[in-house]
């Protein structure tokens, strides 16, 4: 749930120092400011911006604009439609491309390969596959991904459920592979988030069945990295506030990142 499945850096449900202790049923609490929600407009983030979301009249997300913590335009994500296409395009606040995406879509709706183009550091250029379960829950995803001084990668991540909850996954790097745990709460995910950081529900087909409250994960010959989830609920079981914080188990003394968050919902 790290890995950058899409250029987005936080969804409705947002990857990666000492081992942190588990948060129990009570770290979600309950608030009951909204009793209708529809569609997510804003999402708020403590000390680092906000962004606002745009729908078309088929609710469906067409554009996410970003301004930082000053309240200054950050840039813009904007979505485009066809009958097995979403086609996603991401600028920075000077109006450089940052990513482009075609993502293809399967019969259920959710997506079957991206082909991505992304320009941060270097262009890369990737294709990204993905397997169901017949929940229509990812089960593995490969990406194979080419840069441009014109070598390559091919990286996988394989992920496991127990009743519809996420329980595990393996990322399989070029060089090592990371084993990651997952603990959900009692909570339902209502919005049908799969990866944290995609404003799309089902996109990613269906998502574990209740909250994660923690993630860890293993990488060999370094340590542990922990997260942990807090959410706040309105009365429909939506989340209109999120907590999380990062632990690297190399420095156990201070928090590797931290993030608070706020979810306002307009009905349309």
């Amino acid at each position: 749930m790290k890995k950058h499945l899409l250029t987005l850096t936080f969804g409705i449900c947002s990857t990666v120092l000492a081992f942190t202790a588990c948060k129990k049923d009570k770290d979600v609490k309950p608030d009951d400011a909204q009793s209708i929600i529809c569609l997510p407009d804003t999402i708020a983030f403590q000390d680092n911006g906000k962004y606002v979301l745009e729908y078309n009249t088929q609710k469906q997300l067409i554009k996410v604009n970003k301004s930082d913590k000053d309240g200054k335009y950050d840039g813009y994500m904007a979505f485009t439609y066809s009958a097995n296409k979403i086609t996603e395009v991401s600028y920075d606040a000077n109006g450089t491309k940052l990513f482009e995406g075609e993502h293809y879509l399967n019969d259920n709706g959710s997506v079957n390969y991206s082909s991505q183009m992304w320009n941060y550091n270097n262009l890369s250029y990737d294709t990204v596959f993905y397997t169901y379960n017949s929940d229509n829950q990812i089960v593995l995803q490969v990406r194979k991904a080419r840069y441009e001084d014109a070598s390559t990668s091919v990286d996988s991540t394989s992920y496991v459920y127990s009743e519809g909850n996420l329980v595990s996954s393996l990322v399989i790097l070029p060089s090592e592979k990371h084993e990651v745990t997952y603990t959900t709460s009692q909570y339902e995910n209502k919005y049908n988030i799969f990866d944290d950081r995609v404003f799309i529900p089902g996109f990613y087909g269906k998502g574990s069945k209740n909250l994660v409250t923690k993630e860890v994960e293993t990488i060999p010959g370094y340590g542990v990295m922990t997260t942990t989830y807090e959410y706040n609920l309105n009365s429909d079981g939506f989340i209109v506030g999120r907590n999380y914080l990062v632990m690297d188990s190399n420095r156990p003394d201070q928090p590797y990142y931290e993030q608070k968050s706020k979810i306002s919902y307009a009905c349309k």
